[in-house]
């Protein structure tokens, strides 16, 4: 196997934590990784220390993307404020 061809590999997506709980899919809310979605312990944001973690989503490609996804939820409330979007 090629090099090249090694650094497209994956391993396959984890079914369940370290601890053989299902694992989920949970959405990033950091400043670093926005709205990036990830597989991980059901108890993930309860402090488990669980170390079952995968990335579904790429990493987005620079600041300039990180800074507007972080920005989408202010633009929607902006949008719900002035009547751009409704509620129903």
């Amino acid at each position: 196997m090629s090099s090249s061809s090694n650094r497209s590999y994956r391993p396959p997506p984890p079914t369940h934590c370290e601890h053989e709980q299902p694992v989920i899919r949970q959405t990033s809310r950091t400043i670093d990784f926005p709205l990036r979605r990830f597989l991980g312990c059901v108890e993930y944001y309860n402090g488990s220390k669980c170390r079952t973690f995968y990335w579904l989503d790429p990493e987005l490609p620079n600041d300039y993307y990180k800074h507007e996804v972080c920005c989408i939820p202010f633009y929607v409330m902006k949008c719900h404020m002035f009547g751009y979007i409704s509620d129903g």
